[in-house]
């Protein structure tokens, strides 16, 4: 008779992977996946075998529509059932026991009210985008902010001090992108402060191009690492830093005016400041001039009687052979008319002379204001003023803002590309940031205003801050006899805190989990003050990190809005997973 055959072999999990495959299994403890049958046999893979997908299955739309069905179709039965079924069994208790089901209620403060419950409702009224001179309007399902390809003006524009480029594509296609960009945003009113012509003749200016530009070109994006992107991103950014903050190109020089940007004082605010670039950029140090209701002095001189005089530095201006005193922040130069201006009653004027038809040191001069108001040139003074209020801008780079934003113009919507900006720009350097992708804007055909317009939206909310309060439109609706009524329906009616809260989790056990949240007492919900904070890993919010963040948030909105109003606001808490409206105490 032949040999019994060998008794069988009995494995683990682990023990017939590394048998039979080589394949060593480092969490041989971990549960098994099933992935559904194939022929006859149920699938079976260990945990460690799989990795997470980002993106949606090809059948992800049908598997959510038959389980929005399901819902549909169940989920409020079975609610009314289940609910009739503990009913029923409660009352059986209670019969058997002799007792009413008030009486079983009572020990426990509850009782039991089987009437239909009625709840007034309002239909909200449609939103209304109003802007400066004109309301929005939808076609196709999206917001139309041009009329005629004349763009709406936004109610309350940003302002532009300075900003750097990044481009991914070849030098062409950057030109006429940004070209564009920021004629579109002059157009919907952000105001260029740069004293620079931002574009000429569809292409953007050549006084800018060599000085914010840094060319990042590779045939594919894929090729471009993290580490390439930040040193272009970082290269850009001390290029713009050197021709706005330190006139390396002696732009301003030459047209002796003084750049502007935004100073944050000792207490925390901001305030509109001119800067003084030092002797040699190398120095990291500027001086800036503050508004004389902040600080009138702006420079220590050293006159030819012996005496140091506080003074203030003021531009005097030849005029048909008048000579005119201006403060620093009542002269500017117009580079889009090529002519020289003063602010009079606060319109801007334009002065009879162009600096390409005559050189503009015969014209103007800076001299220094005493206090008494006596006037001292520099044949009055011995040596070089010593400017008052010097930043070391290298050491505290938040002091003062240069530059205000960081454009880049990706290729394609590459998301690692994206991302390694955003972690460059938000983390390291710590500038805002407009991201756009060529590829996108070459399908707009037709609609680049429209394409345009979308991002000065985005760029105007960046830009914002608590010297300008920029926003793109005021949001309201049709009152009655069609009156435009402020605000959105309902927050508006009264003064109501807007909180928003949401998280995003890493991949991993020993991921951390973001949270994220927004507070705002403004009716249109444009103006609101941010916080973040972590937490270990849970698809619930700590009840300890939502309380820090609506404090803290809570507390920024009193110091914007009267504590009357604030202690009478209603609140609105909306999170990712539920809303709820309750009373502020």
């Amino acid at each position: 008779p032949p040999p019994p055959p060998p008794p069988p072999v009995v494995h683990t999990v682990y023990s017939y992977f590394l048998e039979h495959h080589g394949i060593r299994l480092r969490y041989p403890k971990m549960p098994l996946i099933n992935i559904g049958r194939r022929g006859p046999v149920q699938e079976w893979f260990p945990i460690e075998f799989f990795t997470q997908a980002f993106g949606k299955t090809r059948d992800a739309t049908e598997k959510l529509d038959a389980a929005l069905r399901y819902n549909d179709e169940h989920a409020g039965t079975e609610s009314v059932e289940q609910i009739e079924s503990l009913l029923g069994r409660f009352g059986s208790l209670a019969s058997r026991s002799g007792r009413t089901q008030e009486d079983l209620l009572r020990p426990y403060g509850m009782t039991l009210q089987i009437e239909a419950q009625y709840f007034k409702a309002n239909v909200l009224k449609e939103p209304v985008l109003r802007f400066e001179n004109g309301r929005a309007s939808i076609s196709n399902g999206d917001w139309r902010l041009a009329e005629n390809r004349n763009a709406l003006g936004f109610p309350s524009p940003a302002d532009l001090f300075s900003f750097a480029i990044v481009s991914m594509v070849d030098e062409r296609k950057t030109s006429e992108f940004f070209a564009g960009l920021l004629k579109r945003m002059e157009e919907h009113g952000i105001e260029n402060k740069t004293s620079v012509a931002l574009h000429e003749h569809g292409e953007l200016s050549p006084v800018l191009s060599p000085v914010v530009l840094d060319q990042l070109v590779a045939r594919d994006s894929s090729a471009l690492t993290p580490d390439m992107i930040q040193e272009a991103i970082t290269h850009s950014y001390s290029r713009a830093r050197n021709f706005f903050l330190y006139d390396s190109s002696g732009y301003y020089r030459d047209r002796m005016i003084w750049s502007r940007t935004t100073y944050k004082e000792k207490d925390g605010r901001l305030s509109e400041v001119l800067v003084i670039p030092p002797p040699d950029p190398e120095y990291g140090k500027v001086a800036v001039i503050r508004s004389k209701d902040i600080e009138p002095r702006t420079h220590l001189v050293d006159t030819k009687e012996g005496q140091d005089q506080e003074t203030r530095i003021m531009v005097s201006i030849n005029i048909r052979g008048h000579n005119d005193l201006v403060d620093p922040f009542d002269f500017r130069y117009a580079a889009s008319r090529g002519c020289h201006q003063i602010r009079n009653q606060g319109e801007w004027q334009n002065l009879p002379f162009r600096n390409a038809d005559v050189p503009v040191h015969d014209m103007v001069r800076h001299v220094y204001q005493l206090e008494n108001g006596r006037v001292l040139t520099t044949d009055d003074i011995i040596g070089e003023p010593k400017p008052f209020s010097v930043v070391l801008v290298e050491e505290d780079s938040a002091v003062v803002e240069c530059p205000s934003i960081i454009f880049v113009l990706k290729k394609d919507d590459d998301k690692a590309n994206y991302a390694a900006v955003k972690a460059v720009t938000n983390s390291i350097i710590g500038v805002p940031s407009q991201c756009a992708a060529a590829s996108t804007f070459r399908r707009q055909k037709g609609k680049a205003e429209q394409y345009f317009s979308n991002l000065a939206i985005k760029v105007n909310a960046k830009l914002a801050s608590s010297l300008n309060e920029a926003r793109a439109w005021n949001t309201g609706y049709l009152g009655q006899g069609e009156v435009f009524e402020e605000g959105i329906p309902w927050v508006a009616e009264v003064p109501t805190l807007v909180i928003g809260v949401t998280t995003s989790s890493g991949v991993g056990q020993n991921a951390i989990t973001m949270v994220c949240g927004s507070v705002g007492l403004d009716t249109g919900c444009m103006q609101v003050a941010q916080d973040a904070r972590t937490q270990a890993r849970h698809e619930l919010i700590h009840s300890s990190v939502l309380k820090d963040i609506i404090k803290v948030r809570y507390s920024l909105s009193m110091g914007c809005f009267s504590s009357e109003l604030v202690s009478r606001a209603a609140t609105l808490i909306s999170l990712h997973i539920f809303t709820c409206v309750s009373t502020l105490r």
